[in-house]
C-alpha cells in the first residue's frame, strides 16, 4: 500500500546517495566537512577527490542581547538552567532518548531545568514525544515552541545555558544548529555521527555515535551541577567558532577556490550533450564514450 512505498523511498533515500548528476557537471566542489568528502570516495570511487575543497561553514558574530532581559521576555527564572535543542523534531534527530534522558534524571535536577524544543513537531513523531513525556510527568519541564522565527530561534540561543544537538542517518550534511549553539557560548552536548565527528573534543561534550542513554544522563548532569565548567565550555567553544569559522576567513576560501577551479576548467558532462547533434541509432555509443570520460 501507499506507507509501505513511503517506508521503502525513506529507506533508499537514506541508503544512496543522490547527487550524481549535480557533482558530474560542478566545475570543482566545496564541502564543510571532511565527512562529505568520506562519502563521495565511498560511493564514486573514482570521483576527482582533490577537487573537492573543505571551507568551515560560515557564522557570524552572536546578535548582541542581554540574556538576563531575554529570559525575563521568555519567562525563564533567573535561576533555572535552560537547555534547548534546535531544529524540526524528527527520529533521527533523537529527540525522544533526550527525553528519555530527563526523565530518569536525579529529581533534585528536574526541579532545577528547563528543556525548550525550539522547532516543529508533527506526524506521527509527536505522538512518540508527547507519550514520553506524559510518561515522566515532564510536563512542567519540557516545552515545544513549534515553528520559530529567527528572532525566537536567536532569543533561545541567548538564553540557554546548555545546548543538545544529536543525530543519526547523517546525510553528509553540517549542523548549523550545532554551531549557532557554540558560537552563542552553550555548553554543547552531540553525539559523534556524520560532521559533528569532526568538532574538536575539548570545546563540547561529544558522546559516541551510537551512545548509550546513561552517557547522556550523565552528561547532562554533570553539566548542569557543575556551572564554572560548563560556562567556561560555552566560552571555549565561541572563541572556537569565532576563529574557525569567521566569515571573512571563509569567504576568502571560497573566492580562493572558485577562482582556482575557473582558471583550469574543462567542460562539464551536459556541455557536450547539448553541442552534439546524433541520431536514436548512435545514442548507445555515445553514452558509453560519456560514461568513460566522465565518471
Amino acid at each position: 500500500d501507499n506507507r509501505c512505498r513511503i517506508a521503502q523511498h525513506i529507506k533508499i533515500m537514506y541508503r544512496y546517495p543522490s547527487n550524481f548528476n549535480v557533482l558530474s557537471n560542478a566545475t570543482a566542489i566545496i564541502v564543510h566537512s571532511d565527512h562529505s568528502r568520506k562519502l563521495a570516495k565511498e560511493w564514486y570511487s573514482n570521483s576527482r577527490e582533490l577537487d573537492w575543497e573543505r571551507i568551515p561553514l560560515l557564522r557570524a558574530e552572536p546578535v548582541s542581547m542581554d540574556k538576563q532581559q531575554v529570559r525575563i521576555e521568555l519567562d525563564i527564572p533567573d535561576k533555572t538552567i535552560l537547555i534547548c535543542s534546535f531544529g524540526i523534531l524528527d527520529s533521527s534527530k533523537l529527540n525522544h532518548m533526550l527525553i528519555d534522558a530527563l526523565g530518569k534524571l536525579k529529581e533534585n535536577l528536574k526541579t532545577k531545568i528547563k528543556m525548550v524544543f525550539v522547532g516543529e513537531l508533527g506526524g506521527n513523531y509527536k505522538q512518540t514525544i508527547e507519550s514520553l513525556i506524559n510518561k515522566y510527568n515532564l510536563q512542567a519541564v519540557v516545552e515545544v515552541t513549534g515553528w520559530a522565527s529567527d528572532t525566537l530561534y536567536r532569543q533561545y540561543l541567548a538564553a540557554a545555558d546548555i545546548g543538545v544537538q544529536l543525530r543519526a542517518l547523517s546525510r553528509g550534511e553540517t549542523s548549523a544548529a550545532v554551531l549557532d549553539c557554540m558560537n552563542y557560548g552553550l555548553a554543547t552536548i552531540v553525539n559523534a555521527n556524520g560532521s559533528m565527528a569532526e568538532l574538536p573534543d575539548d570545546r563540547i561534550i561529544k558522546l559516541a555515535d551510537e551512545f548509550i542513554i546513561d552517557d547522556l544522563i550523565s552528561a547532562i548532569g554533570y553539566l548542569c551541577e557543575n556551572k564554572a565548567f560548563r560556562e567556561n565550555l560555552g566560552h571555549s567553544a565561541h572563541l572556537y567558532i569565532s576563529e574557525k569559522h569567521n566569515p571573512s576567513i571563509c569567504a576568502q576560501s571560497c573566492f580562493q577556490h572558485i577562482e582556482a577551479a575557473y582558471s583550469k576548467a574543462g567542460i562539464a558532462v551536459n556541455d557536450i550533450i547539448n553541442r552534439i547533434n546524433i541520431t536514436d541509432r548512435e545514442c548507445e555509443h555515445y553514452a558509453t564514450l560519456l560514461a568513460a570520460n566522465f565518471p
